[in-house]
């Protein structure tokens, strides 16, 4: 093994995730994940938060994601400290937040014997992320290298779209662990192929929305139109896409549906100055508990964003005979979490 080996193999995963896209790390610091650590401090277009508390940091990267639309990347070590990731993790799942967790984890030699800080971090957050990626061991070869970028770009992309969500990546990192300068030919030879790696064009991931059928919107718009009595709830909606409630005030407008919006829904907080046309009801225990509701119900309700956070929302949707019509996520999709070695292409799907 070079003497530079660990020191870059971490540089080329944190500058590829900053090629793809990445701009935060958020760390929780400790002994294993140092070489990650001290790549991400030194790769240019990173800033990293230190934040010690695993728990804390991992809704502090999910508060920038929420707010960015970009992935933030949160940094533990290995064994217990990347369990309390967890319930950021959750909560970026349900969320629909995108978010990059990487874990430092110890050699497999290490692994059901007995070593300190050290449990199986394999499919550590199960079904809650939309895929997990292994990158096992450092190693050096073209093909190696080639495979770990591949890998970085694909969790990115995976925790952007086609839903957007957690991903984990794990690598395992053997001692030493603090970086080393190349000393040897082969050392050199080893820097400068992540130098030429990183010197590449950045990666370029577009978001894929799923956009409905021409079918599909025909059918909404014929339930619409032929629907007297109606109801636009408008659910959680990422800050990031704040500018997508101007599409709900007019759609309101056009169907003369009042519109109910939630503080998440990001349309509270962007009302326009001109309502003509347009009702908008922001308190929905006083709508959901009103006797108006039961005397004139509505017939059909478009549902927009994220499943409502209300609960008199959530119970009045479970008894109503009116006709749903969702244009958002109801659930949470069923996750791939195929695993791989790096180096090793993706079977399709």
């Amino acid at each position: 093994m070079t003497e530079n080996l660990l020191g870059e193999w971490a540089r080329l995963l944190l500058g590829s995730l900053a090629k793809a896209g990445v701009e935060d790390v958020v760390v929780s610091p400790g002994s294993r994940s140092t070489p990650f650590v001290w790549a991400a401090l030194s790769t240019p277009g990173l800033r990293c938060h230190s934040i010690v508390d695993e728990r804390s940091a991992g809704f502090f990267a999910l508060g920038q994601a929420r707010v960015s639309g970009r992935p933030s990347v949160v940094l533990s070590t290995s064994g217990s400290a990347a369990a309390n990731y967890f319930p950021a993790v959750v909560e970026a799942a349900y969320g629909f937040t995108p978010l990059v967790v990487l874990t430092a984890d110890r050699p497999l030699e290490l692994q059901e014997a007995g070593g300190l800080q050290c449990m199986d971090q394999v499919k550590l957050y199960g079904g809650m992320v939309r895929r997990f990626f292994d990158l096992g061991h450092p190693e050096g070869t073209p093909a190696a290298l080639d495979g770990l970028e591949r890998r970085v770009a694909q969790a990115v992309s995976e925790a952007i779209a086609p839903t957007p969500g957690p991903v984990h990546l794990n690598v395992r990192a053997r001692k030493p662990l603090e970086p080393a300068p190349p000393t040897t030919v082969e050392g050199e030879a080893l820097a400068r192929a992540v130098d030429e790696r990183l010197a590449r064009e950045p990666v370029r991931i577009f978001e894929r929305p799923g956009a409905p059928s021409a079918e599909a919107v025909a059918e909404v718009a014929r339930s619409c139109a032929r629907t007297g009595r109606g109801l636009v709830v408008c659910g959680p909606i990422a800050a990031a896409r704040a500018s997508d409630v101007v599409a709900v005030f007019d759609l309101a407008r056009a169907l003369g549906f009042p519109l109910y919006v939630e503080a998440t829904s990001q349309a509270r907080f962007a009302l326009p100055r001109e309502r003509d046309g347009l009702t908008v009801i922001g308190n929905g225990d006083t709508l959901f508990a009103s006797p108006l509701l039961e005397r004139a119900p509505p017939e059909l309700v478009l549902l927009l964003g994220h499943p409502p956070t209300s609960s008199a929302c959530a119970r009045w949707l479970a008894a109503t005979s009116a006709e749903r019509v969702p244009a958002g996520n109801e659930e949470i999709p069923k996750p791939s979490n195929g695993a791989g070695s790096a180096g090793m292409p993706r079977p399709p799907r």
